[in-house]
């Protein structure tokens, strides 16, 4: 007959049972390691085919919308801003301007309620010729701005740029530290799905809706947070 564990000498000794236990915290760890590394191949593979915002790029179009979507009824140009489309050489007579900034430049409201084109439309209630260019981009920083500015604007020939600056965040941006977890897919995805949940807990942006002018994009401590 065969002894069994419990009656081979040593069978159940600490010795045994602390192997034991590491063998099986081994292969839990590399059976881990294996899935973040094909997660991260994964998720890395899918954003090349079809790039998403939260995770990390150094560009400006990171954040930018498609062009021709439909937000809040109105369709996006064919650059992806949220304005109607222009061309790059302007009619004589017409001043110039370029609206650079963030979501508060491209705006989470209707195009007929967005700042700047409410500013276009007192200015030519003047008389005068005003033509104000919206080139927002949601999620962009100053150094953001100022790339959009060479490599977009410049060529429109604006008269002036109007900057949105917001001071939540615009000050420090420029000098932040990439945190780490924005390298890693897998991560990026765990925290947006956090931020879902609690920064953006209270609201349900869907362009196709009717517009509520009281809804509220973030809950009142994440927005006097943003704002620090």
């Amino acid at each position: 007959m065969i002894p069994d564990a419990a009656t081979r000498p040593g069978g159940n000794s600490p010795l045994r049972k602390a192997g034991r236990l590491l063998l099986a915290a081994r292969n839990t760890m590399i059976i881990a390691a294996i899935t973040v590394v094909l997660c991260e191949v994964g998720l890395r593979a899918f954003n090349h085919v079809y790039p998403l915002p939260f995770f990390y790029s150094n560009s400006y179009n990171r954040f930018r919308v498609k062009p021709h979507v439909p937000f809040y009824g109105f369709e996006l140009n064919s650059r992806g801003f949220n304005d109607v489309e222009f061309s790059i050489d302007k009619e004589p007579g017409v001043y110039r301007i370029l609206g650079i900034g963030d979501s508060f430049a491209f705006g989470v409201v209707p195009y007929p309620f967005n700042y700047l084109t409410l500013i276009e439309q007192q200015l030519n209630a003047g008389g005068a010729r005003f033509e104000l260019i919206n080139m927002g981009i949601p999620g962009t920083s100053p150094r953001e701005y100022l790339a959009v500015l060479l490599h977009e604007g410049l060529e429109l020939r604006p008269d002036m740029v109007l900057l949105s600056f917001f001071i939540g965040n615009d000050f420090t941006e420029a000098r932040k530290v990439d945190r780490l977890y924005r390298y890693s897919y897998l991560a990026s995805l765990g925290k947006y799905v956090l931020d879902l949940n609690t920064k953006l807990a209270n609201f349900n942006l869907t362009t196709g809706s009717d517009y509520d002018d009281i809804g509220s994009l973030y809950t009142n401590a994440s927005y006097v947070e943003l704002g620090r």
